[in-house]
């Protein structure tokens, strides 16, 4: 079966059935090429191949590849099993979503309804969708499961390129819509998402983790780099100055805020100011790693120097936009971007930062969770787990669990009954992102990384007496593991996979650093700082 689609590649589909003594064999292939002839022959060619080695040798080589990807992807275990289960479910799923030889990770993935079309096309959204797909990839300790996103959105430059010419009037500059197709061409009639540029800002942040998580060098030179100088040449013609010499954006959208209304868009939304702030301040942490010396950075200081970092309203809380604070539940948390996910704000050693974050999710917490989609639970957890209220961080996830993941595992956008919002339930498989985050969410509860510190089990809460946890991948390329025996958290291990600066969260107690054949004694409740070597292990434990 052939199906030829217009403007893009023909759709081959081949299959076979096997005969045997006890059983039926299928199998069915589809391929994507220029011609038809091409389509065709390539699926039957797959079909052919596979047919030969039978299923029992497929199935076992699927069982094989499992069984190496769990003994890479962190072991978690947590009293409550419903948490247990969306992590492993989470994690069982991203194995089927985004391997390295699999299609970058869509809407659905693979989990796609056979009895209609797939809700917005199973596209790519890029303002928190394919953001959640992707997250546990680096905490998993699987982060080459992102390559092949990042392959496609190279392919996808020319278009980008295009945009960004047209919006702005910038050659060589990046930009990329809210959602697209499989070749960067953008869809849907949202029109305040075709000129969301923070979309591309949040791809280049994810290609930033690749790097802090790997210290690949190669990829910070030959990708990462290049990438987010294209993506702020954008942001750079579309800021302006006022007579005090402050920058400004004079009109953006904010994500899914007003919808597709036309009054969607204010100045200065605080969403895009976090942007260009993580975009200039990578750059420069980029030319000093790699030794780069040219004019551009004068330019990047500047921006630092002189853009706000948020939108404050007068309450001294982050506003969606100049002039609009958060006045409903919002199911997208995007205006605390400096918080998370682009980690600029430090809230634990600023007082100034503390203030402004703390009245800033008070009037979050008290907006409610009415208007929440199910994606917005796990990326609350997130958020929980940072500020240290690890109970809440709990209940955003089992909410998730209950409310949003039926009994036969399907995640869902809208709650299966009503339950924490005020939309209807609905039964349909919606998208595939917020069981990724739920795995992400509880490996951030373990360990997470912020301002360059690790915090070992900052978002476990007091009653989970019994935790442990092996291998959960940091920035700064460590491997960390840890336990919890009755309440008391008795010992910590960091494998540098390379030379780097290890700063690490030690809690309350008198703590044993070994490391290598030295050990010394550390008083809890501060941060242990040491330089690591290429394939050094350093372990904590509690002094007895």
């Amino acid at each position: 079966w052939v199906q030829e689609i217009p403007g893009g590649e023909t759709l081959g589909v081949y299959w076979k059935i096997l005969n045997k003594s006890s059983s039926l064999e299928l199998f069915l292939s589809s391929s994507l090429k220029k011609g038809s002839t091409e389509a065709w022959e390539s699926s039957k060619n797959l079909v052919d191949k596979s047919s030969q080695k039978g299923f029992s040798k497929i199935a076992s080589e699927t069982v094989g590849w499992y069984e190496n990807y769990w003994e890479k992807v962190p072991e978690i275990e947590i009293p409550d099993k419903e948490i247990s289960q969306l992590y492993h479910m989470g994690m069982y799923r991203l194995g089927g979503l985004c391997s390295p030889k699999a299609p970058p990770a869509t809407l659905q993935g693979p989990w796609v309804e056979d009895h209609r079309m797939p809700p917005w096309g199973s596209d790519y959204h890029f303002n928190i969708n394919v953001q959640e797909c992707y997250w546990p990839v680096f905490g998993g300790n699987i982060p080459e499961f992102i390559l092949p996103f990042f392959e496609m959105i190279e392919s996808w430059k020319p278009i980008l390129n295009e945009y960004a010419e047209n919006f702005v009037g910038v050659k060589n500059g990046l930009l990329l819509p809210n959602s697209t197709d499989d070749k960067g061409r953008g869809m849907g009639g949202f029109w305040p998402g075709h000129v969301d540029h923070s979309c591309t800002a949040w791809v280049a942040q994810l290609m930033w983790l690749y790097w802090k998580y790997t210290l690949d060098d190669k990829f910070l030179k030959d990708t990462l780099y290049p990438f987010i100088d294209s993506v702020i040449k954008v942001y750079s013609a579309m800021l302006e100055e006022d007579e005090d010499g402050v920058l400004f954006l004079p009109a953006e959208t904010s994500p899914e805020y007003n919808e597709n209304r036309l009054n969607a868009w204010g100045r200065n939304p605080s969403i895009h100011l976090a942007s260009i702030h993580f975009l200039a301040s990578s750059l420069l942490d980029i030319s000093k790693r790699l030794e780069i010396d040219n004019c551009k950075q004068k330019k990047w200081k500047n921006i630092v120097s002189k853009l706000p970092i948020s939108s404050i309203t007068a309450e001294n809380e982050i506003g969606i936009w100049d002039g609009q604070t958060l006045d409903e539940p919002h199911r997208h948390f995007s205006h605390m971007a400096a918080f998370h996910p682009f980690d600029l704000l430090n809230w634990r050693n600023s007082k100034k930062d503390a203030r402004l974050i703390e009245n800033t999710v008070e009037k979050w917490i008290a907006q409610g969770t009415g208007l929440w989609a199910g994606w917005s639970f796990p990326w609350a957890s997130i958020i929980y787990s940072r500020l240290g209220r690890s109970e809440a961080a709990h209940t955003m996830l089992s909410i998730f669990r209950r409310c949003f993941m039926a009994n036969d595992y399907a995640y869902r956008y809208l709650p299966n009954k009503k339950c924490f919002t005020v939309e209807p339930g609905d039964n349909s498989i919606m998208q595939i992102e917020a069981g990724m985050a739920s795995a992400a969410a509880v490996m951030e509860m373990c360990v997470y990384s912020s301002q360059g510190v690790l915090y070992p089990f900052a978002g476990i809460p007091p009653y989970w007496e019994n935790v442990s946890f092996k291998d959960i991948r940091t920035e700064g390329a460590f491997l960390v593991s840890g336990k919890k025996i009755n309440g008391v958290i008795t010992q910590l291990t960091v494998y540098s996979e390379k030379e780097n600066y290890l700063e690490i969260a030690i809690p309350e107690g008198e703590f044993v650093i070994q490391k290598g054949k030295k050990e010394s004694f550390f008083e809890g409740g501060g941060v242990y700082k040491t330089v690591t070597s290429p394939k050094e292990k350093i372990k904590i434990f509690k002094r007895t």
